[in-house]
């Protein structure tokens, strides 16, 4: 495994202990509905379970992820940064811009931001899923892609279609380019 991503990892599995400590109400509800999404991520379901208004306990966990994801050291978003590229080209994977690196003395690490794919507004059970983080442009990150939100049933609909569900499923590098492949109107109503 990737070191970034272990880190990552990790940083979840502690605020998962964490929250077990600390919580009264219905830990084991949460904590089901919080592996069932993880654990079936990948399989793109028509519906996740862990909800943030679902109970109180879903909301202090979603809080926790969040928090997790906002504290994460710097390194490790660096290196999970320069993981992300290595071996192919560092381009902004929603729009294909090319990445500029930060002109420091042996520096590899582009000048990109590193998103959600799912928004962790939303999908807070995934604010810590290596899967989910994808380097991305400033813009496609703060403009874009919050515009241009779509399902995840949709986009795995959409994946579908175009023959790119594999690919998107067995590593992040596959997101390349992916909104630009959809060609969808993600402002229409169906996906709202």
């Amino acid at each position: 495994m990737i070191i970034a991503q272990q880190q990552i990892k990790n940083r979840a599995n502690d605020i998962i202990e964490e929250f077990k400590k600390n919580s009264d109400t219905d830990i084991d509800d949460v904590l089901e509905d919080y592996r069932s999404d993880v654990k079936n991520f990948v399989n793109l379901p028509e519906k996740f379970y862990f909800k943030k208004d679902k109970s109180d306990g879903h909301k202090k966990l979603a809080e926790m992820l969040i928090e997790g994801y906002d504290k994460l050291d710097s390194n490790i978003k660096k290196q999970y940064k320069m993981e992300f590229f290595k071996n192919v080209e560092k381009r902004c994977p929603f729009c294909g811009q090319l990445l500029e690196t930060s002109g420091k003395a042996n520096s590899e690490v582009p000048t990109a931001d590193l998103d959600h794919f799912f928004p962790k507004s939303k999908y807070p059970q995934f604010a810590l899923l290596p899967q989910n983080l994808i380097p991305t442009c400033m813009e496609c990150n703060r403009i874009e892609k919050h515009v241009n939100f779509i399902s995840p049933k949709e986009f795995k609909l959409a994946l579908e279609n175009l023959k790119l569900l594999k690919d998107f499923q067995s590593h992040p590098n596959s997101h390349f380019k992916i909104f630009k492949a959809l060609d969808y109107d993600c402002n229409n109503e169906v996906f709202k």
